[in-house]
């Protein structure tokens, strides 16, 4: 019954370097199955993060790459404007 806007991101490098919490797989059905607009979903795999957490900038290994996709999805899709310095 979702139909929110949706960002999945995920850990996924290859079949022995992904995500240890949460089966890749799992996630990927869901996100196949809700029932959001595919025009307002984004799935989007983070091969260098290296941890479930893909925003902690205490463990993620590429949080740049995070913080950049995450704002496209809310630029783009949620059509929210950056913040100008």
């Amino acid at each position: 019954k979702i139909n929110q806007p949706l960002f999945l991101g995920y850990y996924y490098k290859n079949d022995l370097e992904n995500d240890p919490t949460v089966k890749v797989s799992a996630m990927l059905k869901m996100f196949i199955e809700i029932g959001t607009p595919n025009e307002l979903k984004r799935a989007h795999a983070f091969p260098e993060v290296g941890v479930h957490p893909l925003a902690s900038g205490i463990k993620s290994k590429n949080i740049e790459a995070v913080r950049t996709e995450t704002y496209k999805f809310a630029e783009d899709i949620l059509k929210l404007k950056p913040i100008k310095d």
